[in-house]
């Protein structure tokens, strides 16, 4: 798929309401990114994601198919197209070693959306 093909998935994607949150996505979110977020909280997170055709370079081989992912660092949303809307159906976050002294901050650092 080329550039052009790329940009009008992506501008068709963004041009769709949405995108809403999964009960299971909600579920992931708290199981790997923080146990006692707000479903507004997670809803915020997920709007400051950008929408992108292709999953993010980091992403496991073999996840479910998805139209699109809602990218921010390293979190991700896969997006299906459900009633003319985007779902995001899971959440993900890149997987790293981090020292166990180190995991505090690094846990600042993905919520504030500055961990790559």
């Amino acid at each position: 798929m080329n550039s052009t093909d790329l940009d009008a998935r992506r501008q068709a994607l963004e041009a769709l309401p949405g995108p809403y949150l999964s009960l299971h996505a909600i579920d992931r979110y708290r199981q790997r990114i923080k146990a006692r977020a707000r479903q507004e909280e997670i809803g915020a997170a997920l709007e400051a994601c950008t929408i992108q055709v292709c999953p993010p370079g980091w992403a496991q081989q073999g996840q479910e198919p998805a139209d699109g992912w809602a990218v921010k660092g390293p979190i991700a949303f896969p997006l299906v197209i459900r009633d003319g809307r985007l779902l995001a159906t899971t959440c993900i976050q890149k997987k790293r070693q981090i020292p166990k002294a180190d995991r505090r901050a690094y846990r600042e650092l993905i919520r504030s959306g500055e961990a790559a």
